[in-house]
């Protein structure tokens, strides 16, 4: 069976009057890459494959495995690093179900057979890692695949993404809160007035840190785009310095191209259970 990076290409065809020979080489199929060597003929005016031989070449590597609801909630941001970088990767979605009994057996099921230390959503299983709580899926995702400077150029810088983190993980929490419990937009909104001190600190730089992207650019992305939507657009005219911060990262190379593609997820920002999604 194909797997999600499967691919093939034609190595070469050698073909003699009614005769010939195709070699096809494939990557992911049945877990391995394989190249194979069809004889074919040509029977009463069409060409059929008569023989086929092959040998696998090697395993194929499994794709990095991201796991969580189908939404966006905390696992958006650890998508887009992983768009922005190119690390090829399949989501395993869990999908609440519908009022009123809001049924999460689909991740109930299986939860305690993961083989995770700290079964949760989300998780992160790349060969044999397996990470749950998404700031440690964040962190392992730029150490093992981002550049050298995708936590901080210098200890400062470093200490500065971490604080970012820590500060827009606050904001996050709070505004949450009301779309799970309150439903209060305008609550959300007054929320959201917490984010002129990242404009602040943000200043004339072009990403949070500096002139370069780290990891936490993706988190606070996120968090303008929530913000947007239950302000109706009204946010980023508020704040033009993160609507232009904004525009910025949505016009990096490769995450632009996801964002744009019908791979975005646009909604749902919370699970089903939520009163603003």
């Amino acid at each position: 069976m194909a797997g999600p990076n499967y691919k093939y290409y034609i190595r070469s065809i050698d073909v003699t009057n009614d005769a010939g020979v195709a070699v096809v080489a494939e990557t992911d199929f049945l877990g391995c890459d394989f190249v194979d060597y069809f004889s074919v003929a040509k029977i009463e005016g069409k060409w059929m494959i008569v023989n086929k031989t092959y040998t696998c070449t090697g395993l194929t590597p499994k794709p990095l495995r991201l796991g969580y609801w189908k939404i966006r909630g905390l696992i958006a941001p650890v998508r887009y690093v992983l768009e922005y970088l190119g690390v090829p990767y399949v989501e395993e979605m869990y999908e609440q179900g519908d009022a009123p009994d809001f049924d999460r057996s689909c991740w109930f099921n299986v939860k305690e057979k993961m083989g995770l230390d700290f079964p949760n959503l989300p998780y992160l299983i790349d060969k044999d890692v397996k990470i749950t709580e998404s700031s440690a899926i964040f962190r392992y995702v730029s150490n093992e695949y981002g550049p050298s400077d995708f936590n901080g150029k210098t200890d400062a810088d470093k200490a500065h993404v971490d604080m970012m983190f820590g500060v827009v993980s606050d904001i996050k929490s709070a505004a949450t809160g009301h779309c799970y419990g309150s439903g209060d937009r305008n609550a959300i909104i007054e929320i959201s007035n917490r984010m002129e001190g990242v404009q602040k600190f943000l200043g004339d730089k072009k990403f949070i840190v500096g002139d370069y992207v780290t990891w936490v650019d993706f988190f606070i992305f996120e968090q303008i785009e929530l913000f947007d939507y239950v302000s109706e657009g009204a946010f980023t005219k508020k704040y033009p310095g993160l609507a232009a911060y904004h525009h910025r990262i949505a016009s990096l190379p490769k995450f632009s191209e996801y964002y744009k593609s019908d791979k975005f997820m646009k909604k749902p920002f919370n699970n089903k259970i939520a009163k603003i999604n």
